[in-house]
């Protein structure tokens, strides 16, 4: 009887620990809404291919789109001149 409840205690250990894993994993715990990372952002051109055709393809930088997204009061956009994207 001892052997039941010591393996139902395991299981029931191992379903908390993989369901707060998979909340981690996933995004769910300690993160905050998408709005909050995403509202202070602006779009440049990206510094290195400065969207051209020929040098967009091979840009790491900005990931092939010819555009990085900064937070503004997180970065010197003027001393790094970056030219803003008129949307």
């Amino acid at each position: 009887m001892n052997t039941k409840k010591t393996l139902g205690f395991i299981a029931l250990a191992v379903v908390i620990i993989a369901t707060i894993l998979l909340l981690e994993k996933g995004g769910v715990l300690g993160k905050r809404p998408i709005g909050q990372h995403t509202s202070r952002l602006e779009k440049y051109l990206c510094p290195r291919c400065e969207n051209r055709d020929e040098d967009r393809p091979t840009c790491e930088k900005c990931g092939q789109t010819g555009f990085v997204w900064l937070d503004p009061t997180q970065y010197d956009v003027e001393n790094l001149k970056l030219k803003k994207f008129a949307q």
